[in-house]
């Protein structure tokens, strides 16, 4: 069964983790917001069936390990990603595919490192990074097609 739901708000609830398949039948989900819930994990494949989804709000969390494989083939087009005021300190894929989104908010965590992670990431525009633990900046990574980085609030000692 499809459901025709475009917007899904579940914001300012108590929701803990996301399962395998939670969001099943939500096919035409563009817009998703799971901020200010007290989510810990999200299971491989929570968002199964989704593909085109443009907007994923998942800040005022309780995040700590992001296995970006879960949002695998998620974003359409023009899309964005909130992962800001969670407890991120460790982002990390098991697979060589990249995420191709728009927009990335990572602001107010604890990340430590700036290129393990940006790797994964195909079409970046525009990155929020801002009051973590980063304390140097190494561009060996491709940032070509960056053309808003915010990394105010950091405690950066040294830029290569």
């Amino acid at each position: 069964d499809q459901i025709n739901l475009e917007k899904l708000y579940l914001r300012n609830n108590a929701l803990k983790m996301l399962k395998y398949k939670a969001l099943r039948g939500l096919k035409k989900l563009e817009y998703l917001d799971l901020s200010f819930n007290e989510l810990i994990f999200i299971e491989r494949n929570s968002f199964y069936g989704i593909k085109g989804l443009q907007s994923l709000d998942l800040k005022f969390n309780m995040l700590k390990n992001i296995d970006l494989n879960i949002f695998d083939n998620l974003f359409g087009f023009s899309s964005s990603l909130d992962l800001s005021n969670n407890q991120i300190n460790n982002i990390y894929s098991t697979s060589s595919k990249k995420i191709h989104i728009d927009i990335l908010c990572l602001g107010n965590n604890y990340l430590t490192d700036l290129n393990n992670f940006l790797i994964y990431f195909g079409s970046l525009r525009n990155l929020h990074i801002s009051n973590n633990l980063i304390k140097k900046i190494e561009f060996n990574i491709d940032v070509q097609l960056l053309n808003f980085l915010d990394l105010s609030g950091n405690n950066i000692e040294k830029i290569n």
